[in-house]
């Protein structure tokens, strides 16, 4: 069965597992039975982490290892912003926010109308995001750490509504393939009469 087939091997690659991996405790020389979720290196245990469901959490602890939270598009360190912000009380936060970009508190309730939770309870979150380089939608979803970068939260936005404008461009695009343009109903037909007459001799 296939739990026979993984015995040995990698739970990523597929490649056969390291000797040391593959002994129990005792002299048998079978695989363990955790062999099916072991791996050959330390990149395949990574990538597993990183690209199966619900990987979120290990996506941004990787991300931020190699770019600490600092935005790639603007150079803001947003996780320097998050921790300044957290570490004020609500007045001074608030003042904080609207001296940064992007990050500016609306005056009433938000959208959802509740409050700003950036002055009562911020989380890293709410100021950099893991963002795929090429989107899930165009291809990009079961990715390695190379399509990740880390995106302040306004930064972030601008990108995923670029992306929601190219979609419904390409969208309507494709509705209006072989459909022919309203202004053809507009121009002057050329007619026989119109055509440029012989010279007489």
């Amino acid at each position: 069965d296939d739990d026979d087939d993984r015995k040995g091997k990698c739970g990523w690659c597929g490649k056969a597992l390291p000797e040391a991996l593959l002994l129990e405790s005792g002299e048998s020389g079978e695989p363990s039975r955790s062999s099916a979720l072991a791996f050959c290196d330390f990149d395949c245990a990574c990538d597993y982490k990183l690209r199966r469901p619900n990987h979120s959490a290990q996506v941004r602890a990787q991300l931020f290892a190699l770019e600490h939270g600092v935005c790639q598009l603007c150079g803001l360190d947003a996780h320097a912003l998050y921790d300044h912000c957290k570490a004020l009380p609500p007045p001074e936060r608030y003042q904080l926010l609207m001296r940064t970009k992007g990050f500016e508190p609306s005056a009433g309730p938000g959208r959802n109308g509740q409050a700003d939770k950036r002055l009562d309870n911020p989380v890293e979150g709410m100021f950099w995001q893991a963002d795929h380089v090429l989107p899930v939608v165009e291809g990009g979803g079961c990715c390695s750490l190379d399509n990740f970068r880390t995106l302040c939260t306004p930064c972030h936005q601008k990108e995923t509504n670029d992306l929601r404008n190219r979609l419904k461009r390409n969208k309507d695009a494709k509705a209006a393939k072989g459909s022919r343009d309203l202004r053809d109903f507009f121009k002057p037909k050329t007619t026989s009469s119109s055509a440029p007459r012989r010279a007489r001799r």
